[in-house]
């Protein structure tokens, strides 16, 4: 076979194409041109209304030029980052606290996260201290709903007014006053806050006695929904007097509550006394901090057990110990202040009261009767709410038998004109009963 002339698969095909040299440039028929023919439209370049396109030669240097701008960059947000570093370590070191606003989680106004900031050991005191703060609003807010009831019914608008200013001066200033203080106190181990906590609480704790009892200071103590009140208005509405009496059980939870919570206050100051104090030692043991006796104020159990505790402040040397020692001073005058301010009120409220309805038995003795009482009951009950009773009107009790003669002066000046109408038996007996007195206080005083 043949197999020159086999067509390669492969191969182009080739169109052959006739030209005749002698033609006038007509191709011959069924023929093809190998030449494809050439296209009239512009195909965009080189032309005069084309868009150039700028190819730079030195992109070598932009980058270069672009590593320098953002390590320049990077060492300057490195040197920013080391200020503000430096800065919350100086403020850590300075013992200001930096607080974000996280509660209430639904709509945050404080900072308060007791779990991650407050020491194990004080933990349960800030916890309970955080629900004698909730109570106190409990109590405001629902002694407005009961004076609005109390409106309704005729009460009178000015009460009103007076229970929303309660409530809309009380809810604040309870937190910046006493419980603020506290829990930056537990943060830090600051003597000072301590002193200012104990000053305000104990003011927080008179105005809860004061509600609970309501007395007629101010708009007949209609105002506050007290024991007083809720006699007073529960004859006229029973439905008032309802939320008269609720709103003084509140009160007095809140006061027992106040109670516990300022009694177990001071051991936690003196832990974290003795705390600071080890860890002083033990980074500066040449250095040595005062110590102050612990005081009794409100602490249950006997006397005896009772006894001497480091208390420590935060700064050292003699500015520390002035300092301790002022806010002591303070506290304790205000400790008097409040604890015979609440028993000088009582015996004002009883012998107002006593004149208005037209009793002739004496008030004070009706008082003590009461106050017997209630202690009698609560040692029963509640042994430790009765001792913390004791020792909070401790130091009124003192000042009062410390100027008792001042107080029994004016009727010993009255006394002789007193005696012409006394018949000669019953001086006799007046004079036996002052002499057995006489002979019992001295008696008394020398056991002491």
């Amino acid at each position: 076979m043949n197999r020159h002339h086999d067509p390669n698969p492969f191969d182009e095909e080739e169109v052959q194409v006739e030209v005749n040299p002698f033609s006038n440039g007509a191709a011959a028929p069924m023929s093809k041109p190998r030449v494809p023919p050439v296209s009239s439209e512009h195909l965009g370049f080189g032309q005069k209304h084309d868009a150039t396109v700028d190819i730079p030669l030195d992109t070598m240097n932009d980058s270069k030029q672009k590593a320098k701008e953002l390590a320049t960059w990077e060492a300057d947000l490195k040197k920013r980052e080391k200020d503000i570093k430096r800065r919350e370590d100086s403020v850590a070191k300075a013992g200001v606290p930096v607080d974000d606003r996280n509660w209430p989680p639904f709509f945050p106004i404080i900072h308060h996260d007791i779990a991650n900031e407050i020491p194990i050991h004080a933990q349960r005191l800030q916890y309970m201290a955080f629900a004698s703060w909730l109570g106190i609003v409990l109590c405001l807010f629902f002694n407005v709903i009961a004076i609005i009831v109390c409106w309704i019914r005729g009460g009178g608008v000015k009460i009103f007014l007076l229970a929303t200013i309660y409530a809309l001066m009380g809810c604040p200033l309870s937190y910046v006053l006493w419980y603020r203080p506290l829990y930056r106190a537990m943060r830090t181990d600051s003597a000072l806050k301590f002193g200012w906590f104990f000053m305000f609480y104990m003011l927080h704790i008179g105005f809860c006695i004061v509600a609970a009892i309501a007395p007629p200071i101010v708009f007949n103590g209609k105002s506050l929904t007290g024991i007083l009140s809720a006699i007073d208005v529960f004859s006229d509405h029973v439905v008032v007097g309802i939320f008269y009496l609720t709103g003084f059980a509140l009160f007095c939870l809140e006061s027992l509550l106040s109670l516990w919570v300022l009694q177990k206050a001071s051991p936690v100051v003196a832990f974290n006394g003795a705390r600071l104090q080890h860890k002083q030692r033990r980074t500066n043991p040449q250095t040595t901090l005062p110590t102050l006796p612990t005081s009794t104020f409100l602490q249950m159990g006997s006397q005896e057990t009772s006894s001497e505790t480091p208390f420590l402040v935060k700064s050292t040397g003699s500015e520390s110990a002035s300092t301790s020692s002022a806010s002591q001073t303070v506290v304790g005058v205000l400790h008097l202040v409040v604890s015979l301010g609440i028993i000088l009120a009582m015996d004002k409220f009883l012998k107002k009261a006593f004149v208005a309805a037209s009793i002739k038995f004496p008030s004070a003795l009706f008082g003590m009767f009461c106050i017997f009482s209630v202690l009698v009951i609560l040692d029963s009950t509640v042994p430790a709410v009765a001792t913390s009773l004791m020792n909070f009107f401790e130091p009124a009790l003192l000042f009062i038998q410390r100027w008792l003669p001042l107080f029994y002066v004016p009727s010993l000046v009255v006394l002789p004109l007193s005696v012409k109408s006394i018949p000669a038996a019953s001086g006799i007996k007046i004079c036996f009963i002052i002499g057995m007195q006489v002979f019992a206080t001295l008696s008394n005083i020398a056991f002491l």
